[in-house]
């Protein structure tokens, strides 16, 4: 009863119950064998983020064109 610790009480009380299609258990099983940074998820997020932001990178140029062609054809201005 003293400081040591027997091998009985070292178990975990909560065992870990993963089942076969579940999102999050496939999560936490990546996450304990994939200890490091992500750079493969990393680079999925990157390449759709840079991706969905490319069509307004192509409208800006021409934004500039578009309002002040529509500002000009207005008869109050």
């Amino acid at each position: 009863m003293g400081g040591d610790i027997s091998e009985e009480n070292q178990e975990p009380l909560l065992k870990k119950i993963y089942y076969e299609n579940c999102p999050g258990c496939k999560v936490d099983l990546n996450k304990e064998t994939n200890l490091g940074i992500p750079y493969k998820e990393l680079s999925f997020i990157w390449i759709v983020v840079l991706s969905s932001a490319l069509p307004i990178l192509y409208l800006f140029p021409f934004l500039y064109f578009m309002v002040s062609n529509v500002t000009s054809y207005m008869p109050f201005t």
